[in-house]
């Protein structure tokens, strides 16, 4: 797959604004299941990040995240830059076993994700947690 430089700097942007409390770990994370995400479905990195209520931070408008912007010198910001390259390089294993989904359960308001993913262990087995964040096929 070939990744261009959108691909790069949404996919560091969402790795920030969805998962900077989760530290490098948890933002490694989500950058799998975008790849994951991206590889699956035949689509960009920027598709996928972009794609409509996919990631609440990048596209629901109620989100206070999606007008986030990171300031050039915090911490978690250059972590989610240095994650971005390793996931396009495919530097990185995926440490979430091939999962499609997460959410931090706990505070999940998508009644859709908890009746089509969460409800559905058969079709979308949970492949770990990393924080607060359970991940799901």
């Amino acid at each position: 797959m070939i990744y261009t430089n959108s691909d790069f700097t949404v996919l560091a942007l969402t790795l920030y604004r969805e998962a900077r409390g989760e530290g490098e770990q948890g933002m490694l994370g989500v950058g799998c299941v975008i790849r994951n995400r991206a590889i699956t479905y035949n689509k960009s990195i920027y598709e996928i990040c972009t794609a409509k209520n996919q990631f609440t931070s990048m596209t629901v408008h109620s989100d206070p995240e999606t007008i986030l912007w990171p300031p050039v010198a915090d911490a978690a910001w250059k972590s989610a830059q240095d994650i971005s390259t390793k996931i396009l390089n495919i530097g990185t294993q995926d440490i979430t076993g091939g999962a499609l989904y997460y959410a931090n359960v706990a505070a999940t308001t998508s009644g859709w994700f908890v009746d089509n993913i969460i409800r559905k262990p058969t079709e979308h087995p949970s492949t770990g947690i990393i924080g607060h964040h359970t991940f799901y096929k």
